[in-house]
């Protein structure tokens, strides 16, 4: 195919774990800061594009979300709907099922992006207010906007600079 028809996307992966289990992990287990994955990632892209990989003209942390999509679902064997993978399995974020003519599109917040809105957010495009889960971990609150704006700056500035290089 040539590696010029080849994208490759770079992300997080994140485990959420408590300190104390942590603790338990072997020495060899380890975690990128967020501050080194800022560092470290335009640079990787940088090496890809050598290798004549398509270097991403923007970075954003995740495709496009079912969460932010309005008629997208996860369908589970039995026929249950969930909005995000995280969710699947656990019936208190079943948002429907095929059977049942009750789905609804849960999850989705017009008013989160009315907020990114009134903030003036340029990567709301990019991010749709966040991820879900992760508002859910940090905050405890779906509905909550899980903001990361400064790492998206700071990704894209250097992959603007990165991109000029080559």
């Amino acid at each position: 195919m040539g590696n010029d028809r080849v994208s490759i996307g770079l992300g997080i992966v994140e485990e959420h774990i408590s300190n104390n289990e942590l603790k338990d992990k072997p020495a060899t287990y380890k975690l990128l800061s967020e501050s080194q994955f800022v560092s470290q990632l335009p640079d990787l892209y940088h090496i890809l594009g050598k290798y004549g990989y398509k270097i991403p003209e923007y970075y954003y942390f995740t495709s496009y979300c079912m969460i932010a999509a309005k008629h997208s679902f996860i369908l589970h064997p039995s026929g249950d709907l969930y909005k995000c993978l995280c969710f699947v399995g656990r019936e208190e974020y079943i948002c429907g099922n095929i059977f049942d003519e009750n789905t609804h599109n849960c999850y989705f917040s017009e008013e989160l992006y009315r907020q990114c809105i009134s903030r003036n957010c340029c990567f709301l495009p990019i991010c749709h207010t966040g991820c879900r889960y992760r508002a859910l971990v940090k905050y405890g609150d779906l509905m909550h906007i899980d903001c990361r704006r400064h790492l998206l700056e700071e990704i894209n500035k250097r992959l603007i600079m990165k991109n000029m290089e080559i």
